[in-house]
């Protein structure tokens, strides 16, 4: 009985299931850590691109072609 127990403690046949999840965890926390890094950042750079699309003066349809 004991010896059975024994050599199913002393298995290790899961131990690479434990390693992916604990791998992929990491993986998973440095991505949202990364997401919430880059965040703040993007939404800068988007407000800066809308200020300079909203200056650009754009020519009506008719008149593009032609000199005045």
């Amino acid at each position: 009985m004991f010896a059975k127990l024994r050599a199913a403690l002393m298995n290790e046949d899961g131990a690479v299931t434990v390693d992916w999840i604990v791998l992929t965890g990491g993986a998973a926390a440095l991505a949202i850590i990364m997401m919430s890094t880059m965040n703040g950042e993007t939404t800068d750079i988007a407000g800066e691109i809308e200020s300079v699309l909203l200056d650009v003066n754009v020519a009506a349809i008719g008149t593009v072609g032609y000199s005045q």
